[in-house]
């Protein structure tokens, strides 16, 4: 004798609905990771950006010279 709480398509759709809130919350938590993770790239890039033009103002270096 087993017990149901639920009919078995009700406990079918239950879980399934679990499932699916489980997908979606991955989903989201990948995906505001990767934000955070392109957020953090694109500061260090503007770091180093402004590094470089900080090193060429002290050096009094014109980028656009060559040296040929």
């Amino acid at each position: 004798m087993s017990v149901v709480f639920f009919g078995n398509e009700a406990f079918q759709q239950s879980m399934y609905e679990a499932q699916q809130f489980q997908v979606n919350l991955r989903r989201f938590y990948y995906g505001s990771l990767g934000v955070a993770i392109a957020g953090v790239i694109i500061l260090l890039g503007v770091a180093v950006w402004e590094r470089r033009q900080q090193a060429i103002a002290l050096l009094d270096l014109d980028p656009t010279l060559s040296d040929s």
